[in-house]
């Protein structure tokens, strides 16, 4: 009966791994699901079975542009050499002859100058979620090591809050006062004019609800040496597909929140090595991907090499072929002697590569709608410490349990909201 029930339980993973169904995305040095943390992952030889809770909340905004300079978080895709600013005047560029937004180009034609109709933004990003987990040891695999599938189901409340556009337009010539008058003057008149010509809501966006769920296969392995200088190496491998269960990205909000990846189905896979030194003391290192899977949709796209980009007015039909995520973690652990305490420092590199549009109609030009820094790629530099405890005398319980606490700060990055993460769970195998 036993076997059956894990033949079942498999099915149903190997199902989930190949539903893969097939919207802006946030970058954020926010964790996945599947990504591998700094917990032991002990299992008892009779544990079946783990349920878990993990919950994170960033404390502080550490936002990085394309000059990996500290920002403001919408200023992400800006450079020092525009001093990261919105321009107005370039939305009106690349429309079809005949329509209004073409003329009013036509009549501000010559009054750019650099500052007039540009606009500074700022805001903020916050983000708090909680991830339940469900774990299955299958034990019908003969193999080395343990293989167990799980299933994460993460609950997100994140928002870009407190959106300000500042003009930057002075008042002190004609073309400032035509400018004015003709098109924007301050955030209520720019938020009404994009509203009206392009169905573009610029202000402050929150969002609450399911997160993409994780589908996982994992295996991991101990192999003891006897020596001195090392008594074990551990190897962990994982495998599996994320469904985009989560909320689909409105195009026409500039800052809607993306809770996976662009509403695409991902493959992420992973591997891990850690070597016990002996005398309480481990070093190892995680290599994580991502592959996402490509989509076609309508997407706010430039009409303008000028163009900025969050004040983007027409909309395209385009393929986005998503380059694949890396993570890179390489860490130190220490076990306070009799105490079931493991401390533990890590750096990790984060990298979302570069993604590519394709148009798929004959208006859009490839070079144009990707010379956008929206599909550049995206970098995070992080220290990480933490503390996870098991009790040393729980081999000997019918639960064993394991909690942990951990703080993510970044300390430089590309194109990234990231933030300082403080992060906390408790899972108990049974």
């Amino acid at each position: 009966m036993k076997t059956k029930y894990n033949v079942v339980l498999f099915s149903l993973g190997f199902v989930a791994f190949f539903s893969v169904g097939l919207s802006a995305y946030t970058p954020t040095n926010i964790q996945m699901p599947y990504d591998n943390d700094l917990t032991q992952r002990l299992w008892k030889p009779e544990s079946t079975v783990q349920v878990g809770v993990r919950g994170l909340t960033m404390l502080q905004t550490r936002a990085y542009n394309g000059d990996e300079q500290p920002v403001s978080v919408p200023q992400v895709y800006g450079l020092q050499a525009n001093e990261n600013k919105e321009s107005s005047l370039a939305m009106l560029e690349g429309n079809l002859p005949g329509t209004s937004l073409h003329g009013l180009a036509n009549r501000l034609r010559g009054a750019q100058d650099g500052t007039r109709g540009t606009f500074v933004v700022t805001g903020d990003l916050s983000w708090s979620q909680v991830c339940m987990d469900l774990m299955y040891r299958l034990t019908m695999f003969k193999l080395p090591g343990l293989f167990s599938i799980g299933v994460h189901v993460p609950f997100i409340d994140a928002a870009i809050h407190d959106v300000v556009w500042t003009s930057q337009t002075k008042s002190q010539t004609l073309q400032d006062d035509r400018v004015r008058s003709l098109l924007v003057d301050d955030q209520a008149s720019l938020a009404a004019f994009v509203a009206q010509n392009g169905n573009l809501d610029i202000g402050s966006q929150r969002r609450i609800g399911m997160g993409d769920v994780s589908c996982m296969l994992y295996w991991q392995g101990h192999f003891t040496q006897y020596n001195q200088r090392l008594s074990d190496v551990m190897v962990q491998f994982r495998l599996g597909v994320q469904l985009p269960t989560a909320h689909k990205v409105d195009v026409d909000k500039a800052f809607d929140i993306d809770f996976g990846h662009d509403g695409s189905a991902a493959i992420p896979m992973g591997a891990g090595l850690r070597l016990d030194l002996g005398g309480g003391i481990r070093v190892g290192g995680d290599v994580g991907s991502t592959m996402i899977i490509r989509q076609q949709k309508q997407w706010r796209l430039k009409t303008s090499w000028a163009q900025t980009p969050w004040l983007l007015l027409s909309k395209g039909l385009a393929t986005r072929e998503y380059g694949p995520q890396w993570r890179f973690t390489v860490y130190a652990q220490t076990e306070l002697a009799k105490t079931g305490i493991f401390c533990t420092g890590a750096y990790q590199f984060f990298k979302h590569t570069d993604s590519t549009f394709y148009p798929q109609d004959d208006v859009m030009s490839a070079l144009l709608i990707n010379s956008s820094p929206t599909v550049d790629a995206v970098e995070s530099h992080n220290l990480m410490a933490a503390i996870s405890f098991v009790p040393p005398q729980a081999r000997a319980w019918k639960v064993l349990p394991e909690a942990n606490l951990q703080l993510t700060m970044p300390f430089n990055g590309k194109n990234v909201m990231s933030g300082i993460l403080l992060s906390g769970g408790l899972s108990l195998k049974f």
